[in-house]
């Protein structure tokens, strides 16, 4: 396979997740909670994005040595690269003296033979050409901005040059990254198109399933940790930005079968109707009156906000882990006398028996410890309480998911596969969240928030994923036993 074949080929694949990636970057270092930007000064955020596109080269270029396909002087020429613009990157995050500043310069010179090496000895598109030697510049560019700043030049002068650094390196990252990744993915796709004689003929639709947008890397390629406090940054901005109460809900809605009596809801929350059905399929079991309830994961508090006004309970908290959206909720309807706090589902800021009802709608997904966030619901519960699950899972962890609530020392008062009725809400949803984003949404982020919505009927689809029955909803109501 030559380069100019790879090229035609993965164009598509490259830019999408390339701007994928970076989206979930950006997330996370600047969207993020204050312990993720505790590097230091007001250029925390730009330094951590740089240590995060850091460990991404660094894991890129060890993948790309790893790959047969290249020229054994190409794969180490990567790895030099990677490790001498690490050296680099860490050393101007801490750089003080002028003997600092000129180690700084020899790494930028063993990273910068290494490129010139790949690039005579590698066959490379133009593209990515172009990116290694923007990679290279803009590393020099930093380098010699410290360098000139010894101390003698005016504060003006200097101020510049620092800013300069701080600019030139983010960007070098960035070009490493996308280069990098093309290497990596070009090796990936020759490596599809041996095994598999069709993989040559792709067409546009099915390279997109194999790739894609931010939405596809968040799930596929980060690990646990990373995704999930990418998700609580998501969540922070989602806050930010619904300065209009239309993202009250974000769960995929539920529709009844026929035949079941239709819900009553209020003119201003009608717009919900899907997403308010799949909450009332749980909370109108029970009787909320004289009830200290909680909801946990409560979101934009469109979940609270219906709990609140169809069942009054006593009291009636909502917990989130993303600050903002506490800080939102309070603001909207601290006056009905509803409590928000911020904490983690799975270590919850709440003394033990401290509520009669807690429920939690398609959040637990995002947990990444399932267990602990049980163990933390048996110990907030009171004996006599009752708990409120839904959630889906794919076909593999749905039966773990089962074992889980079944395994706790609850009474088991409902446990229902709901598929149905959600695939209904995800029909339903369709037009309302298509015209959300439509107009809220920028078009390069369009498709990945279109994923994240669950919209779309296609095969790659949610609607097609539940259909197929390669995922399951469920709904639970457990009792605790009282003492």
């Amino acid at each position: 396979m030559n380069a100019h074949f790879l090229a035609r080929r993965i164009t598509y694949e490259w830019i999408s997740t390339a701007i994928g990636v970076q989206a979930i970057l950006l997330f996370i270092a600047f969207a993020g909670p204050p312990y993720f930007t505790a590097i230091g000064g007001n250029q925390s955020s730009v330094a951590l994005y740089g240590l995060l596109n850091l460990a991404l080269v660094i894991g890129l270029s060890f993948a790309a040595f790893l790959s047969p396909h290249f020229r054994l002087p190409v794969r180490w020429a990567l790895v030099v690269a990677a490790i001498g613009f690490s050296l680099l990157f860490l050393n101007e995050l801490s750089a003080e003296s002028s003997a600092e500043d000129w180690r700084a310069f020899c790494y930028w010179i063993v990273s910068g033979v290494a490129l010139a090496v790949m690039l005579w000895r590698q066959p490379l598109p133009s593209s990515v050409k172009a990116a290694l030697i923007v990679a290279i510049f803009c590393q020099g560019m930093a380098v010699l901005a410290d360098l000139l700043d010894d101390g003698k030049l005016s504060q003006d002068v200097t101020g510049r040059m620092m800013w300069l650094s701080l600019v030139s390196l983010p960007i070098s990252m960035f070009a490493y990254q996308v280069s990098f990744q093309y290497l990596v993915q070009a090796t990936m796709l020759s490596a599809l198109a041996v095994g598999r004689a069709d993989s040559l003929d792709m067409t546009p639709k099915s390279r997109r399933k194999k790739f894609g947008d931010a939405f596809s890397v968040w799930k596929t390629v980060l690990p646990n940790p990373v995704k999930f406090r990418s998700m609580v940054a998501w969540y922070n901005l989602l806050a930010r930005i619904d300065t209009k109460s239309e993202l009250l809900f974000l769960n995929h809605g539920y529709d009844p079968p026929l035949g079941t009596e239709r819900l009553s809801i209020p003119t201003d929350l009608e717009r919900f109707r899907y997403p308010i059905q799949l909450y009332d399929l749980l909370a109108r079991r029970l009787d909320w009156r004289g009830k200290d309830a909680l909801e946990v994961s409560s979101g934009l508090g469109g979940g609270t906000l219906w709990i609140s006004r169809t069942y009054s309970p006593r009291s009636l908290t909502g917990l989130d882990i993303a600050a903002h959206a506490v800080r939102t909720c309070r603001n909207r309807y601290g006056h009905l006398g509803i409590a928000f706090e911020a904490g983690d589902a799975q270590a919850m800021p709440f003394a033990d028996a401290s509520f009669d009802i807690i429920i939690n709608v398609e959040s637990s997904l995002n947990y990444p410890d399932m267990a602990a966030f049980l163990h933390e619901v048996q110990r907030v519960l009171r004996p006599g309480g009752y708990f409120l699950f839904a959630d889906y899972r794919s076909r593999s962890k749905i039966k773990q998911l089962r074992a889980m609530l079944t395994s706790i020392p609850f009474e088991m008062h409902m446990l229902e596969d709901i598929t149905p009725g959600i695939l209904l809400g995800l029909e339903r949803e369709e037009r309302r969240k298509k015209e959300l984003i439509d107009r809220k949404v920028p078009n390069f982020l369009k498709k990945s928030v279109s994923r994240f919505a669950g919209l779309g009927m296609e095969e790659s689809g949610e609607y097609h994923k539940f259909a197929s029955r390669k995922k399951e909803y469920i709904a639970a109501v457990l009792h605790k036993r009282p003492v």
